[in-house]
């Protein structure tokens, strides 16, 4: 979403591309289109990260 909602001169694609490996770094694993509640979060994970975007474009 960043990469493709946000313009370079904003957000410099060197600079995202350091900011992604270093999540990518931390997180164990990643899940896509999967619904989880909010209760099950609270109870198995100390630190969750929600990335959403648009599935269709609003201009």
């Amino acid at each position: 979403m960043l990469r493709y909602g946000v313009p370079s001169y904003r957000l410099p694609y060197g600079q995202l591309d350091k900011d992604i490996d270093y999540v990518f770094f931390f997180v164990s694993n990643i899940h896509y289109d999967t619904y989880v509640g909010f209760s099950e979060l609270m109870e198995r994970f100390e630190a969750v990260f929600f990335f959403t975007s648009l599935t269709e474009s609003h201009s």
